[in-house]
């Protein structure tokens, strides 16, 4: 799993601001809703009232680094790659891109972890519904399912406890999809990770452990007949392409000209490159996130993006009260 480091030059137009003041801000073709934070989640009232205003809407963001607010335009957005575990507050508007001239995929992630890693999370049976309901109106294309981090917990969620679960989900969404993406946890590269797993019993695989996961995997969907499948991984070094699992871009330039109206965005984004502002192994296209760190409410214990569980959801409660601010903060 990859945290949003990229915070490169886009074209640039003018808002006007709330405050009614006019003001230089950037204008994206590719918006990213959100790496940071679970906007269709918790926030999906307060994105599609920011872009209901079409192109003159826009709407803020921090850099993470500097703290600085940025305006982000709507001007030229012609597409938006989602990420969620729990789409369902988001579906109610998806009708509403089609008439701004805005396609769309989702990165959906459906994992099966205990409740105490995931406690905030609707039950499995919900989060698969809405995965159907989403894929059976707008097509398999547009619903990517993400499984992931991967990490082991002791004796009782090893690799073949993951393939059970796997193989549960892919029994119910078979068809619903045409692509599986899948990471491993960076446990010990964060601190704040570590001391929010302490106690769980929470480790990383290691590359030989890796491996062997991804030979499994690859075992489960041939003998589900599953070819069509594609999987690939999240910002991962480790090479399994002896499993036939690749490196994804998870903002795909591919994916989106597919699914593209527009033929010229389509045309300029199928060459696009990947973006620079990302580290090595991440091969997404330029896309600008929205998102705001420490903001998601799902409590999950292996997060990247918050600080602790508890301080993402102190700053939700607060959120909740001023969804008519320009920015998630």
């Amino acid at each position: 799993m990859l945290l949003n480091t990229s915070m490169g030059s886009f074209d640039q137009t003018k808002v006007r601001l709330d405050n009614g003041s006019i003001a230089e801000a950037a204008s994206p073709e590719i918006l990213s809703v959100s790496r940071r934070t679970d906007i269709p989640a918790f926030y999906s009232d307060w994105f599609f009232n920011r872009l209901s205003k079409g192109r003159n809407g826009y709407v803020d963001t921090v850099n993470p680094f500097n703290q600085n607010l940025q305006h982000i335009s709507f001007r030229n957005t012609k597409f938006i790659v989602f990420w969620s575990k729990n789409p369902k507050p988001m579906v109610k508007y998806l009708d509403m891109l089609d008439g701004l001239g805005i396609d769309w995929y989702l990165q959906f992630t459906l994992n099966a972890y205990p409740m105490m890693f995931e406690p905030n999370l609707p039950p499995l049976e919900e989060r698969i519904q809405t995965f159907k309901e989403i894929s059976d109106k707008y097509g398999a294309d547009r619903v990517i399912w993400r499984y992931d981090p991967i990490f082991y917990v002791s004796q009782n969620l090893g690799v073949d406890v993951h393939l059970i679960k796997i193989a549960s989900i892919l029994d119910a969404i078979e068809g619903l999809t045409n692509k599986l993406v899948i990471s491993f946890a960076d446990i010990d590269r964060y601190r704040k990770v570590i001391v929010n797993l302490r106690g769980t019993g929470a480790t990383e695989l290691s590359i030989p452990e890796q491996k062997q996961f991804a030979e499994k995997l690859r075992l489960l969907i041939d003998n589900k007949g599953l070819s069509h499948l594609k999987i690939a991984t999240c910002s991962e070094d480790v090479d399994l392409s002896a499993y036939g699992i690749g490196h994804n871009a998870c903002i795909d330039a591919e994916l989106i000209s597919k699914l593209s109206r527009d033929k010229g965005f389509s045309e300029r984004t199928a060459v696009a490159g990947k973006d620079p502002g990302q580290r090595g192994s991440c091969l997404c296209t330029k896309a600008r996130d929205i998102g705001v760190y420490d903001t998601c409410a799902h409590g999950c214990k292996y997060c990247y993006a918050n600080i602790t569980p508890n301080s993402a959801k102190v700053n939700f409660e607060k959120l909740k009260k001023k969804m008519n601010k320009s920015c998630l903060i």
